[in-house]
């Protein structure tokens, strides 16, 4: 699922929204998923799916616990 420009700089500017530093958020983008890393914190949110249905999950800081949603 690769990112057009104007997706990743949309997910940068809801990061800069929520009162988080862009240049703290590592994003990758892969071909069946799109990862954000807070790297101070060590959260990770996992995007996946197709514009249709996407389905995702978030890990905060050093939890083993792995949150999965659905729409």
């Amino acid at each position: 699922m690769p990112l057009e420009k104007y997706q990743s700089n949309a997910i940068f500017r809801a990061i800069e929204a929520g009162g988080l530093a862009p240049d703290d958020c590592v994003l990758t983008d892969g071909a069946a998923e799109v990862r954000i890393r807070h790297v101070p914190s060590g959260s990770l949110f996992i995007l996946g799916g197709t514009a249709l249905r996407y389905t995702g999950s978030y890990r905060v800081g050093a939890s083993a616990v792995v949150w999965p949603y659905d729409t």
